[in-house]
């Protein structure tokens, strides 16, 4: 199996600042941006329309992650501080989660809805020109070192269409994490975690939330 390269981002107390979008704004069509080359790259910009894309993608991110640190606050937790450091332990797991749904490997036990294929921490399928890393945990070698003390996953689907609000996608993205208490519990609840990265990836409606432990 070839290694996945992984470019690791600098790191930013956000996400991209100047938005040109408000959470009242539709979606609208976000044209190829999502197509993934052959070095598993699923952030590709190639044009003007495509960096207009990723900006619509960091800004459903953003506005999320906001939401989420607005319920800790009202829940009297600290925010989680956005670190882009986390962002490779995200998007590996995304390119392995789109390749299995694309080509429909299922892994066992995972022959779920009629045989729709199921988003997955665990990477258990050999898929080509890729690393697999079976548990989310020790995706922390993805990451810049000796920063983190130990990351976990949280994943859930949110679909989304053109019609669709940048309000609405954000809060349905949270409402989806609800339905599982575990999850709902780690990002609302535990204290443990210093930070997060999210990844939307809109082709699937898979998300992606990396918590972290900063070393202290």
């Amino acid at each position: 199996m070839k290694k996945l390269a992984v470019v690791l981002a600098v790191v930013v107390s956000g996400f991209v600042n100047a938005q040109p979008f408000k959470l009242t704004d539709k979606i609208g069509h976000t044209g190829d941006f999502f197509e993934m080359d052959t070095n598993w790259n699923i952030n590709k910009v190639a044009d003007a329309d495509k960096i207009s894309d990723s900006l619509k993608s960091e800004f459903i991110q953003t506005e999320t992650l906001k939401k989420l640190n607005k319920i800790r606050k009202d829940a009297g937790m600290k925010p989680l501080i956005v670190d882009v450091r986390l962002k490779p332990a995200a998007t590996q797991n995304a390119a392995y989660n789109r390749y299995c749904a694309n080509n429909k490997i299922f892994q066992k036990g995972e022959e779920w809805l009629q045989g729709e294929f199921t988003l997955t921490h665990t990477q258990r399928a050999d898929i080509p020109n890729f690393d697999e890393i079976l548990e989310p945990w020790d995706r922390i070698k993805l990451v810049e070192p000796n920063v983190f003390a130990s990351i976990t996953e949280e994943l859930t689907m949110s679909f989304s269409v053109d019609s669709y609000s940048y309000d609405y996608i954000t809060t349905d993205v949270l409402e989806h994490y609800k339905i599982c208490s575990a999850h709902w519990t780690a990002l609302t609840k535990n204290p443990f975690w210093d930070c997060v990265y999210f990844y939307h990836d809109r082709q699937n409606g898979f998300c992606y939330i990396i918590l972290g432990k900063y070393i202290k």
